[in-house]
Formats: C-alpha cells, sequence, structure tokens
C-alpha cells in the first residue's frame, strides 16, 4: 500500500501535540484509502525510483522512497497500523504506538541521507537525470579527493627525488581514470556547463601536480605554499567555485544537506 509523504507528516504533526484522537483517525483513513493495494513495490509510486527497506520496531518493514514521495507498506506493516488503529485490548500501548508511528515517519522522511538521494524541495523535486548525474559526479570526485590526497602526501614529505616521479605517475594514471569518467557521465543539458568546468579543473589539476613534482625533484625545499599561485592551481580551484555557482544558480532553493554534500565533494576534491 502507497502512502504519501503528506500523510505522514499529518501523523507527524498529531504526534507532536500529542493527539491520539487523530492519530487514530489518520490511521483509519490511510487503511481505509488503500485497502485494496495489500502488495508492495520496489520502485516509487511517483518517481519508480528504487525505495530503500527500513526495518522498524517489532520487526515491521517499510520501503521508503529517497525522494521523499511516500512509501510502500507491506503487509507486515499494514497489519501492525490496523492494530493500532483499533481500541480494544490487543491494540498496541499508546507509547509503543507512538514510538512505531515516529519509526515510520523517520524511515520516509530521513530517507533522503540514505545513498545520497538528491533533490531540491518536497514540492519541487529535482529530475531524476540531475539527480542521477550529480550523484555519480560525488562519488567520481569523492575519488579524485582521494588520489590528490595521497600524492600531495607524498610530495609535501621527505622522501627520495624519484620517489616524489613514481608516486606523480600513479596519481596521474589514477586521475586519467577519474578524468575518463567524468568524460563518460550522462550529462544532463542545463548542467552541461557546470560538467564542462569540472573537467577543465581536473585537467588543470593533473598539470599542477606535475609541475609540483618536477619543482619538488629539483628543489626538495619547494612546498605546496610556494605552489600556491601557480596557474594551473589557480584556473583548477576558479573552474571548481564557478561550477559551484551555477549549480546554486539552477537550485536556488536546495536543501541544506545536498547543498553541503555536493559543495564539499568539490572543495575536497580542490587543492586549496
Amino acid at each position: 500500500m502507497w502512502v504519501r509523504t503528506s500523510q505522514l507528516q499529518q501523523i507527524d504533526s498529531a504526534l507532536e501535540t500529542g493527539r491520539a484522537e487523530d492519530i487514530d483517525t489518520l490511521i483509519a483513513d490511510i487503511l481505509r484509502s488503500g485497502a485494496s493495494e495489500l502488495s508492495t513495490s520496489n520502485a516509487c509510486a511517483v518517481c519508480r525510483r528504487e525505495l530503500v527497506r527500513s526495518e522498524l520496531q517489532v520487526g515491521v518493514v517499510v520501503f521508503a522512497c529517497p525522494g521523499e514521495h511516500g512509501a510502500w507498506l507491506s503487509p507486515d506493516t499494514l497489519a501492525a497500523l490496523r492494530g493500532l488503529g483499533r481500541g480494544h485490548a490487543t491494540a498496541l500501548p499508546k507509547r509503543s504506538r507512538i514510538k512505531l508511528l515516529s519509526a515510520l515517519l523517520a524511515a520516509s522522511l530521513a530517507a533522503l541521507a540514505v545513498g545520497l538521494a538528491l533533490g531540491v524541495t518536497s514540492w519541487r523535486p529535482m529530475p531524476m537525470e540531475e539527480r542521477r548525474y550529480l550523484q555519480e559526479l560525488v562519488t567520481v570526485l569523492s575519488d579524485g579527493a582521494t588520489h590528490r590526497r595521497d600524492v600531495e602526501g607524498v610530495l609535501q614529505s621527505k622522501s627520495e627525488r624519484a620517489t616524489y616521479g613514481v608516486v606523480y605517475q600513479i596519481y596521474r594514471e589514477r586521475q586519467g581514470d577519474v578524468l575518463a569518467r567524468l568524460k563518460g557521465l550522462d550529462v544532463p543539458a542545463r548542467l552541461r556547463r557546470v560538467h564542462d568546468r569540472i573537467i577543465v579543473a581536473t585537467e588543470r589539476q593533473i598539470e599542477f601536480y606535475r609541475a609540483f613534482t618536477e619543482a619538488r625533484m629539483r628543489d626538495d625545499s619547494v612546498d605546496l605554499a610556494r605552489m600556491l599561485g601557480h596557474p594551473a592551481l589557480r584556473s583548477s580551484s576558479y573552474e571548481l567555485h564557478a561550477a559551484w555557482d551555477l549549480i546554486r544558480g539552477i537550485y536556488p532553493g536546495l536543501d541544506a544537506a545536498t547543498s553541503q554534500t555536493i559543495e564539499g565533494a568539490l572543495c575536497q576534491f580542490d587543492v586549496v
């Protein structure tokens, strides 16, 4: 049975104010509206995204949309809710009922954080192709940030000069793979300018670490602070900041969690 997020929000409001009668009425309305839909699905009824399975109190299972559209309730969940709605002696105690409904609400509304589900607001969801692109972008940038930190850590350490060259070649190969993965992403039309800037930033970053490596092999007193003015580094950082500015312009209502995830990925990928 499909339950809309708005219905869960109504239950949440009743929970906050302790209106037990309203909770019972809302449960009854949900059951009545979905009485014939006893099977569950592995996709959201609205956006068709794959659902997140969560096991709640007393073994109750809910399958929630990461985009906050609602949740499919399993037959066990449906039976539990029916039990909660009954006022006779076999119903769960009030404290257990409140606890279960709170868990159900949390699983559906907080599922956005699972698997990096990206969206703007409940009322203006991000198009699926843009959501998918940003998910993939963050994953690729995370790998790139790891490679960047690895090579930088060695370049900042005291090592044999030949070691710097070997480590850069490893970095160059791995970051070249990151660049290839970026170029292979399916980019939505209105995010093309964002993507192009990130591609340029990645290319410039590879150039910068080559220059840093060569400088370090010539003079082991050279450190990152002395390289901060390098044109390739300045260009890479500029392109990443410009990409973030474009994203903020495209999604002015971006929620805080999603905004922090994307901005964090770009910042970690950046050298400075």
